[in-house]
Formats: structure tokens, C-alpha cells, sequence
């Protein structure tokens, strides 16, 4: 309920609106499903509450994803969408393939150490930035 209404979706001024039935908590930081203006479908994205802003999670969506219907994250911290998707080969008839399916996508660093090997390696690029402030170490 917002200013005495009912309302399932909560618009930000930054043309932004949350579908407030899918938010969550995970590791501190709140999770929910936004819409842009800008974009075609919903996404899950991070919501800094003082603010309002969002940011995305950073997923590396395939072109034929056309929706992303639910989120949800594993133990590990891997997060499961149920994507709708469109293949983009045409049926004999002309019309594409739509199907959908549950995708895992790696949202922590994994390090696999083969059997018998003591150690692996895991790289993380850094991005600089202009903030004056003393060397930062990973």
C-alpha cells in the first residue's frame, strides 16, 4: 500500500518501476525485479533503499532470452532465472521456437582444482577510478 492505494509495482523517478511481490534480502544487500522504461522486460537488479537507485546484477543474458519471469539464488550465491526464450531458426512454417527453462548463471568465483594439484587460480580484473584514495588491495 502506498499513499493509501494498493498497488503491486512502485515507480521510482528514475523511470524505474519494482515489481515489490519479488524482492529479497541476499547477503545484506535487497534483490528485486525492475523495469526501465528502456527496456523490453524486467531484470533483477540491486536497490540501494536511501537512494532508490538501482544497479544491475551484471548477467550476461543470451540474445533469445525475450523475458525474465523469476529469479531466485542458491546457497552459494549462484542466481537461477526462469527465462523465457526464442530460437532465432524458423520452423518450416515460419514461426521460431519459444520454450522455458531454468538457467544457473555463476555469480561467484569458482576455483576448480583438478585431482592430485594443490592449488588453482582464480583472475579478477579491477577497474580503476578517480576518487584520490590510498592503493586498494584484493
Amino acid at each position: 500500500m502506498i499513499n493509501g492505494e494498493f498497488t503491486e509495482q512502485i515507480s521510482y523517478g528514475n523511470n524505474v518501476s519494482l515489481d515489490r511481490t519479488r524482492m529479497e534480502v541476499v547477503n545484506g544487500q535487497i534483490v528485486g525485479m525492475f523495469q526501465s522504461n528502456n527496456e523490453a522486460f524486467r531484470t533483477p537488479q540491486f536497490l540501494d533503499p536511501d537512494t532508490g537507485a538501482t544497479t544491475p546484477m551484471g548477467l550476461q543474458l543470451g540474445d533469445e532470452v525475450n523475458l525474465i519471469r523469476d529469479f531466485a539464488f542458491a546457497p552459494n550465491g549462484n542466481v537461477y532465472l526462469f527465462n523465457n526464450t526464442t530460437t532465432t531458426e524458423q520452423n518450416s512454417d515460419g514461426s521460431l521456437t519459444e520454450a522455458w527453462g531454468v538457467y544457473n548463471y555463476n555469480f561467484t568465483g569458482t576455483i576448480k582444482i583438478p585431482s592430485g594439484s594443490i592449488d588453482g587460480s582464480l583472475t579478477i580484473n579491477t577497474i580503476d577510478d578517480a576518487s584520490f584514495e590510498p592503493t586498494e588491495t584484493i
